[in-house]
């Protein structure tokens, strides 16, 4: 099951939890019924709005499938240790970069579904969370300009699933973080990011121009760890 389909549930879960509150509110009894009624249609209302929060921080989240890459990146130079960078994400998102360095790196989010979430399958949801450029030589990375980007969309109401599961755990998700680390960075090179079989993040090339075949990720850990 997608990320979408989980998120839906959700909306549906916080609809319904939504509408409880409504009734509990607004039918008229007793004042000692209404007190049971007011506290289970506030916790309701608690609810419906926690549902709705986690429901739109999943929206955030792409689904991974076997054989499709997380990302597409591609590199086209335009100075002396300096690049365009095109991130086209599996959504079909694109957003070029500017980097400077020899080396490239990149993290992803990852969210596994774990405990009663594994009911909605085993693939990974994920989101791109950072590019970097390295230099080679360290008086390089000492004295000339490093850049690093934030690629996460700021969450809604700042609510965002991976930290506070990172936070204080999570009865159905478990946050990571994969990292690719000081890839070189070639000339028209085309590459794509993938998970393999492992759960670990990977390149492979989709143009003559991208170097080795595959190369693994050289690291991944929960974030709780990070």
């Amino acid at each position: 099951m997608g990320v979408e389909w989980v998120a839906g549930l959700m909306v549906l879960f916080a609809i319904v939890a939504l509408a409880g509150a409504a009734v509990v509110f607004f039918r008229d009894r007793s004042w000692f019924l209404q007190w049971l009624r007011g506290t289970a249609g506030f916790v309701l209302l608690a609810v419906s709005v926690y549902l709705s929060l986690l429901a739109g921080s999943l929206f955030a989240y792409q689904q991974s499938s076997d054989g499709l890459p997380l990302a597409t990146v591609s590199f086209v130079a335009n100075g002396p240790q300096a690049w365009d960078v095109t991130v086209t994400e599996a959504n079909g998102t694109s957003r070029v970069f500017e980097l400077n360095g020899d080396l490239w790196e990149m993290d992803v989010r990852l969210l596994r579904y774990s405990g009663i979430g594994s009911i909605f399958g085993t693939s990974p949801s994920f989101q791109v969370e950072r590019l970097a450029g390295r230099y080679l030589s360290l008086e390089d990375q000492q004295n000339k300009d490093v850049t690093e980007y934030n690629l996460l969309d700021e969450p809604l109401f700042g609510f965002d699933i991976w930290e506070r599961a990172q936070e204080g755990g999570s009865l159905f998700v478990t946050p990571t973080r994969s990292g690719l680390r000081l890839l070189p960075v070639v000339d028209g090179a085309i590459v794509e990011v993938i998970l393999d079989e492992g759960g670990h993040l990977g390149v492979r090339q989709a143009n003559a121009s991208s170097g080795p075949e595959e190369t693994a990720a050289q690291e991944e850990a929960p974030a709780s760890a990070e």
